[in-house]
């Protein structure tokens, strides 16, 4: 039985999507090719006994039986990483537990981003691709007041992901601290390289292997033409386009696709008052997560955003 050990906890827009790519680059390390395969989510939410709410949420479960769990490991033989990513772990409730069961020696990479920033990006994500209708305006008036409670398996919520260090201190209840790495998205921005570098040590794989960096993953924010959304957009011609072209022409023509699709996208602003609202909610959580770490995170507080 193949099962990873390791995995990519999230958070959702905070740049996981970027990390499944660059480690799949990596002799030594074996990716789920399904990225969030949300098995243990699953797991969590039959646990809890919401797995049927869970099934019909806006949130797909790929996978849902352990058998097919492992078939995405099936050609992990002789890799000494083998991980996958799925975001949405990082706040449901159950989770942890669920991977310790199974998995007890796992250990688990977050990646984190400014939480109100992220709030904006996950209903960006969710708007762009017709599974929100609501303004992010609504959003916050609807979900801040229940931003205390807890995210079940399946359970779409925007604002409440990003309380960080609440989620991450479940995950350290059932794992030891040194099984976990905490990355931040403006250092895979400003220093991918050095980023990947700690990231492959801690997955006890060569750091010193080169990882191209320069495409940037599921760019964030809503698009300004439909027609180049559509163009550059996951869909049956691009998938058969990504198997048939040679690989010298595949990566120049996805690199230019991501260009486009990432120069398509804009990001609205938010109010002053509005972001006040955010960052009121989320500074206890980030001043914790600030000591825990031992990392200067005053920017993530700043009203400009």
């Amino acid at each position: 039985m193949t099962l990873p050990n390791f995995a990519i906890i999230g958070a959702g827009r905070s740049g996981t999507t970027s990390l499944w790519h660059y480690l799949r680059q990596h002799p030594d390390v074996f990716m789920s090719p399904v990225k969030e395969a949300a098995y243990f989510a699953w797991a969590a939410a039959e646990t809890r006994g919401c797995a049927g709410r869970a099934a019909e949420s806006a949130l797909a479960f790929p996978v849902r039986c352990l058998e097919a769990y492992e078939a995405l490991f099936a050609d992990a033989a002789g890799r000494r990483a083998v991980g996958e990513a799925t975001p949405r772990y990082l706040a449901a409730e159950g989770v942890p537990e669920a991977m310790a069961a199974l998995v007890p020696e796992l250990r688990l990479v977050a990646i984190l981003r400014e939480p109100t920033s992220r709030a904006l990006a996950s209903w960006m994500g969710h708007h762009a691709e017709g599974r929100e209708q609501r303004s992010f305006e609504q959003v916050v008036e609807e979900e801040l007041p229940k931003l205390d409670r807890p995210v079940e398996p399946g359970e779409v919520s925007h604002l409440r992901q990003g309380l960080y260090h609440r989620h991450l201190q479940r995950f350290l209840a059932v794992f030891p601290e040194e099984r976990m790495l905490v990355l931040l998205q403006e250092d895979l921005a400003s220093d991918p390289a050095g980023t990947m570098r700690r990231l492959l040590s801690f997955l006890d794989v060569d750091p010193a292997r080169s990882i191209d960096t320069s495409r940037r993953h599921n760019p964030t924010g809503l698009p300004r033409n439909a027609a180049i959304e559509r163009l550059t957009a996951k869909s049956p011609l691009t998938q058969a386009l990504k198997r048939h072209l040679p690989e010298v022409l595949r990566e120049p023509l996805l690199n230019a696709a991501m260009r486009l699709r990432a120069r398509n996208r804009t990001r609205p602003a938010l109010s002053p008052a509005l972001r006040g609202r955010l960052l009121d909610a989320y500074r206890d959580d980030t001043r914790a997560l600030a000591r825990w770490l031992g990392r200067d995170l005053s920017a993530w507080e700043r009203p400009e955003g």
